[in-house]
């Protein structure tokens, strides 16, 4: 049973990131069925599998959704002392708390934001998940671009850019380049994100990372392309 839902919930991550989030997210219930089926005292999916449908509601922007999940998933994980589990779940908690706040501002939210999100990439550095350290620095990387501190943001970025360029770590260069780009906007800087833009274009249309689609859009209208 363990490897149908390996493959079901393996599967509905690459079409997510084919961009096809509705059929991504038949997928990932249908595995979640199964899992159901196979460890009835565990509802939802967890671990990498939890994280990935987690990613994907998010998304769906259905947060009070993810919120409820994870808090569920942490304790269960917590269980079996995983590091990985620990930091992919603090990971989901900074990123779904980032979420939140944009929408209601709370000095105790942003706390507890960059505390989740400085916990997950302390773990994943501990621990060499170079796979998941970029997706950590990239969130961090966001939530100073949104509260406008550069520097940190640069700093977080350029360590994306360090681990995903020499590995051929396509879509997280993807990421990079996108998100540098929202940060050369914010700085007021649009010549500066015109490269990113395009090399975000390209890289999009080569591996067919399409779940940056609409991200990709509102960069180009921003610049107005």
């Amino acid at each position: 049973m363990d490897s149908v839902i390996d493959s079901l919930a393996n599967y509905a991550h690459i079409v997510h990131q084919l961009g096809k989030l509705k059929k991504a997210k038949k997928l990932f219930f249908k595995a979640e069925l199964n899992q159901k089926s196979s460890e009835p005292e565990y509802n939802y999916l967890y671990s990498i599998r939890g994280y990935r449908y987690s990613d994907l509601l998010i998304d769906l922007e259905q947060f009070n959704e993810v919120a409820n999940r994870v808090k569920l998933t942490s304790d269960w994980t917590r269980n079996y002392h995983s590091f990985l589990d620990t930091a992919i779940n603090s990971l989901i908690f900074g990123r779904i708390l980032h979420c939140f706040s944009l929408n209601l501002y709370s000095d105790e939210i942003l706390k507890r934001t960059l505390e989740h999100l400085d916990e997950s990439i302390s773990i994943l550095k501990k621990g060499g998940r170079l796979d998941y350290l970029p997706k950590a620095l990239l969130a961090r990387a966001t939530y100073h671009r949104h509260h406008r501190n550069w520097q940190a943001a640069e700093e977080d970025l350029e360590e994306v850019l360090d681990i995903a360029e020499p590995s051929g770590m396509r879509l997280h260069l993807t990421d990079y380049h996108l998100e540098t780009a929202r940060l050369r906007l914010a700085q007021a800087r649009p010549a500066d994100a015109r490269p990113h833009v395009a090399e975000a274009a390209r890289l999009i249309e080569e591996t067919g990372y399409h779940r940056r689609d609409k991200e990709l859009a509102e960069l180009q209208k921003a610049l107005g392309e």
